[in-house]
């Protein structure tokens, strides 16, 4: 059989197998559940789609299916390895506990980080000409990215701490609207769109991602099975619409938001125009010919082992990651890579825009023993997230911060190790702002509650 007929096997079994677990462990669900899910998810329907629209033909099958194999095996160890935490880990993990918790938030507070949010971002527009995301390095010249790719790194800092804190708005927003009723389910349904208006600006997954919790919490909260046979009708007859969203998206997404005022190219739309593009698939067919799949990184690196073109690193690849995340206020010298080129670069392969996941990262830095290296990096996520939610529970605002912006790292499948690190960064990035608001406004709050009962006794 060709590559091709082999991934679009594998990547429906992966899928399948997704589904069949998802729908077992349902009632159960925890936050480890939802990571397998949207691996089996985005990532074997990735698959699937990159063997129909491109030829494969120059990929040695046994070696493309080895890389699925590998992914699923690894979903396999890292699902029976949760199963050995203690129970008091695994409570705070389950998905109807955490949306129990984030119903708490105060509306005020939703509000609060929406408008903090908006005003960053409308700040570095008006600053640097962009919303700043991590495709705002992207601009139609040359030219132009020379000019706008130099950011403080505040900005930088803020703006990473930002793309979390939007999935926590949406999170929490999420849940307020399934408990709302009236005109408050307006309010809350126009805030939501307001928040994915934001989650567009970082790309089409990112709205992927906000989908997938999003149809994840409805599904919780109303009682019903997500993985029926009714649901799967329902998300096929959603594909025109969300190939419909793409076609539009890929067309227009830099005409406004990410190139300064004076430098876009912007061209009139008229209706015509706009129901052309959303109708012809051309450019996400094109979009999706010409970008490289996940499993492919994958599939190059596990190749130049195979042929032992080059060993594994072991630990090599996670120490430059840890340098680059480093200030260079307090290591002047360092020299920063990118850590997809960083790694290409051991095996020999060319400079290019690879598709960044931590499958093929930590393949790259320790070989096959990436089936046990990676689940143990996630465990290690989960249980800290489990003593992070049981520490904040008489703090609701902490407890949705440091279980959004975990969640959201889990969603991105499209990850690496930086983004790990970044994640910590913002926890105690977050933590630090908390405390030293607690510190600076608790004689505020105390005094006031010392002189009401001296008021009361006055009287």
């Amino acid at each position: 059989m060709s590559s091709d007929t082999i991934l679009v096997i594998f990547s429906l079994l992966m899928v399948g197998l997704g589904i069949v677990f998802g729908r077992l462990r349902w009632w159960r669900l925890d936050v480890v559940d939802v990571y397998i899910l949207m691996v089996a998810v985005f990532f074997g329907i990735y698959t699937f789609v990159d063997a129909l629209v491109k030829d494969h033909s120059w990929s040695d099958p046994a070696l493309a299916a080895s890389v699925i194999a590998l992914v699923i095996a690894t979903l396999m160890v890292l699902w029976l390895g949760s199963r050995l935490l203690p129970p008091q880990i695994k409570e705070p993990l389950r998905v109807r506990y955490l949306i129990t918790q984030w119903e708490r938030i105060d509306s005020r507070f939703i509000l609060l980080l929406v408008g903090l949010m908006l005003i960053f971002e409308l700040y570095t527009y008006q600053q640097f000409g962009v919303f700043v995301s991590h495709d705002t390095f992207v601009t139609p010249t040359e030219e132009t990215k020379r000019e706008l790719a130099v950011f403080p790194y505040w900005v930088t800092s803020i703006a990473a701490l930002t793309i979390a804190l939007n999935f926590c708005a949406f999170v929490a927003a999420t849940t307020k609207l399934f408990a709302s009723t009236g005109k408050e389910y307006v309010y809350w349904l126009l805030l939501l769109v307001l928040i994915l208006l934001f989650a567009t600006f970082l790309g089409r997954r990112n709205v992927f991602y906000y989908m997938f919790i999003f149809i994840l919490i409805w599904h919780l909260v109303k009682g019903r099975n997500l993985f029926t046979l009714r649901t799967t009708y329902l998300l096929l007859l959603a594909v025109p619409v969300l190939l419909v969203f793409s076609n539009i998206y890929q067309t227009y997404r830099y005409h406004e938001v990410h190139i300064a005022p004076g430098l876009t190219n912007n061209v009139p739309i008229d209706v015509a125009e706009f129901v052309s593009v959303g109708t012809s698939a051309e450019v996400t067919y094109s979009n999706l010919e010409n970008r490289m799949a996940m499993w492919e990184f994958s599939y190059l690196i596990l190749e130049k082992q195979q042929h032992n073109f080059a060993q594994p690193p072991y630990g090599i690849i996670i120490w430059q990651d840890l340098q680059n995340t480093i200030p260079k206020v307090l290591w002047p010298h360092k020299v920063p890579y990118n850590i997809d080129l960083f790694t290409a670069d051991r095996y020999g392969l060319p400079a290019y825009d690879y598709p960044t996941n931590n499958f093929a990262t930590v393949q790259g830095d320790f070989g096959y023993l990436s089936v046990i290296v990676l689940p143990i990096q996630l465990l290690f996520v989960f249980t800290s997230l489990a003593v992070l939610v049981q520490v904040t529970r008489r703090y609701p605002v902490l407890l949705l911060l440091f279980s959004g912006m975990t969640l959201y790292y889990l969603l991105a499948i499209e990850s690496d190790y930086h983004y790990l690190v970044l994640l910590y960064r913002n926890i105690i990035l977050v933590a630090i702002v908390f405390l030293t608001l607690q510190i600076l406004l608790y004689p505020l709050f105390s005094r006031q509650h010392i002189s009401e009962p001296a008021a009361r006794h006055g009287r």
